[in-house]
């Protein structure tokens, strides 16, 4: 995350103070509220922010996520999401990524390929019309009755791609 340019430009070109602004509009932007009548006339005449109802709202985005940080999870919505729709399921995409990034910081262990894999594996194996969303894939509920289908599928993908030494071991092991 970073503040965008464009508001960095207007502010250093056209505001005395402009670290008093980018405070202010800092303050702004995470707490949706900031003391500073002249502070916030002079964003208002700049056309950074503007008064909605009694509301203030940014007008110029205030943070641009870095393309080098979106385009590490560009493949959830390119290759994962588009497993799902390929068969009529709706995207959900932002709830996906977020999902998929909680997913993975919870599962350290676990690799995209796999991710792509079970995916695929659960789709072929499973009839159309009861295939989850892919956001529900990813996981659904909170608490005790959190579940992820897919973790499940990971499982499953594994076992199925282990080499044949370690199928007998893992096999043996579930008996």
């Amino acid at each position: 995350m970073k503040i965008n340019e464009r508001i960095l430009k207007v502010v250093n070109e056209e505001y005395d103070n402009p670290n008093e602004m980018i405070g202010y509009l800092t303050v702004l932007y995470f707490s949706g509220r900031a003391k500073g009548d002249f502070v916030q006339e002079r964003a208002i005449e700049l056309g950074i922010i503007k008064k909605v109802g009694g509301q203030i709202k940014f007008t110029i985005p205030f943070i641009i996520v870095e393309e080098e940080n979106k385009s590490v999870w560009n493949w959830v919505e390119n290759e994962y999401v588009k497993l799902f729709t390929d068969i009529g399921k709706d995207p959900y995409t932002k709830e996906v990524i977020k999902r998929m990034k909680k997913f993975f910081s919870e599962n350290p262990d676990i690799r995209k390929d796999e991710v792509i894999g079970a995916s695929v594996m659960y789709i072929k194996n499973t009839e159309t019309r009861y295939v989850r969303q892919p956001h529900y894939f990813i996981c659904k509920g909170v608490g005790i009755e959190k579940v992820s289908d897919l973790l499940l599928w990971i499982d499953k993908y594994r076992i199925a791609n282990a080499p044949e030494t370690e199928k007998r071991h893992i096999s043996r092991n579930a008996q």
